[in-house]
């Protein structure tokens, strides 16, 4: 099995009553996250999550900073991945934030994609 696909999306989550502060107004929870595809036709979906600010740029990094990464890589090695992403591309723009909720979000996708292409729920897994 092979990752052929990793694709970053946005999913804008209305609130009841916005966030605001003296300067801000956040009236949806954003929830961005990875979908990574295998040549077996298995694919698998992470999530992070921010209030709707930096959803794109977290977009952006899993596409295309992190995506070119995985692309024709086994996802069951999954922490070999998680290391090579760790000291990848963006490790010099600091170990936590933005790059380290894309790699959530990837590290996610995986291990949902791994659950799946065994047909067993993920707890069993781990």
């Amino acid at each position: 099995m092979k990752i052929t696909g990793v694709e970053g999306f946005i999913v804008h989550v209305p609130i009841r009553r916005p966030i605001e502060d003296s300067i801000h107004q956040v009236g949806t929870w954003g929830v961005p996250g990875a979908r990574i595809t295998t040549d077996d036709g298995i694919s698998g979906t992470g999530y992070t999550g921010t209030h709707a600010r930096g959803d794109d740029l977290i977009k952006t990094a899993i596409e295309q900073y992190y995506g070119p990464l995985l692309l024709g890589r086994d996802p069951a090695h999954v922490r070999q991945i998680w290391q090579d992403l760790y000291m990848g591309p963006l490790r010099w723009i600091g170990r936590s934030g933005i790059s380290q909720m894309a790699q959530a979000a990837i590290d996610i996708a995986l291990w949902d994609l791994i659950a799946k292409s065994q047909d067993k729920p993920l707890w069993q897994v781990l």
